[in-house]
C-alpha cells in the first residue's frame, strides 16, 4: 500500500478517520494525502462572486469557511507529520462524497479512509451518508472509522461477506493484505432457505473457501 486518501471535515468524525488513516500510512509506510471538500459548487461559486459586490456578510461566511478549512488542514497534516509520514493537504471545491472518491482516482490511491457520523432514523435518511456514499462511488477500497473503535495497523480479526462473486474474491484478498500474520479472517455468506428458491446451499464453495483460507 503506497497512497492513502483521508476525506476530514468541521465534525467530530474527521478524528477516528484521521486517527486510523495516520496508522495504516505508518504501517505500510504510504503517502497520506488529507482531503477536505468546500461544499461549494459551481453555482454557489457563481452566487459567491455577485455577492462580492453585493452582500459583505456572505463573503465574510465564505472566506471565513475557506480559511477554517486551511487551519483544518494545517492541523491535521501536523499531525501526521509529527508521526513520521509523508503528507499532502487538499482542499478542493464540491461535495464531500464525489471530491473525495475522484482525488483517490487522481492520486490513483490502494485505499480510501472516511469516518461516519453514525446517524441513524430520519436523520440519516434525510442527509444520507457522506462514507455510505463513497464506498458506493468509489472503484477503490474504503476503511470507514468509528469510535470508539482504536486505530489498527494491522487488524487481528477480520469479518468478509461473501457472496462468491470476483468482487467477494477482491475482497478477501484485501482483508488477507491488510490483516496481521496471525489473524483470523471469518468468511461469512448468507442465503435463502430452499423452500425460497428451491436452490441448495453452496456447501461445496463454502468448504473451498474455508480450505483456502486455512492454506494461506
Amino acid at each position: 500500500m503506497k497512497r492513502i486518501v483521508v476525506g476530514i471535515d468541521l465534525s467530530s468524525a474527521s478524528t477516528p478517520a484521521l486517527a486510523q488513516a495516520t496508522t495504516l500510512a505508518q504501517t505500510h509506510g504510504a503517502r497520506l494525502y488529507i482531503v477536505h471538500a468546500t461544499g461549494l459548487t459551481e453555482g454557489s461559486q457563481a452566487a459567491h462572486d455577485e455577492a462580492v459586490r453585493t452582500a459583505a456578510p456572505f463573503r465574510r461566511f465564505t472566506e471565513e469557511r475557506i480559511e477554517r478549512a486551511h487551519q483544518l488542514l494545517d492541523a491535521a497534516s501536523q499531525v501526521a507529520a509529527r508521526a513520521g509520514i509523508d503528507v499532502e493537504q487538499i482542499l478542493c471545491d464540491g461535495f464531500a462524497e464525489a471530491t473525495i472518491v475522484s482525488r483517490a482516482h487522481k492520486v490513483n490511491a490502494d485505499l480510501i479512509v472516511v469516518g461516519t457520523h453514525g446517524r441513524v432514523g430520519s436523520e440519516r435518511w434525510l442527509l444520507g451518508s457522506v462514507a455510505e456514499q463513497v464506498v458506493r462511488l468509489s472503484e477503490r477500497n474504503v476503511w470507514v472509522a468509528r469510535e470508539p473503535t482504536p486505530p489498527l495497523g494491522r487488524p487481528s480479526r477480520v469479518l468478509v461477506a461473501t457472496d462468491f462473486s470476483e468482487t467477494a474474491e477482491r475482497g478477501i484478498d484485501t482483508a488477507r493484505r491488510l490483516a496481521a500474520a496471525d489473524a483470523k479472517i471469518h468468511i461469512v455468506h448468507c442465503w435463502q432457505p430452499q423452500d425460497s428458491y428451491g436452490v441448495p446451499p453452496p456447501t461445496d464453495l463454502v468448504t473451498r473457501w474455508r480450505l483456502r483460507a486455512q492454506e494461506e
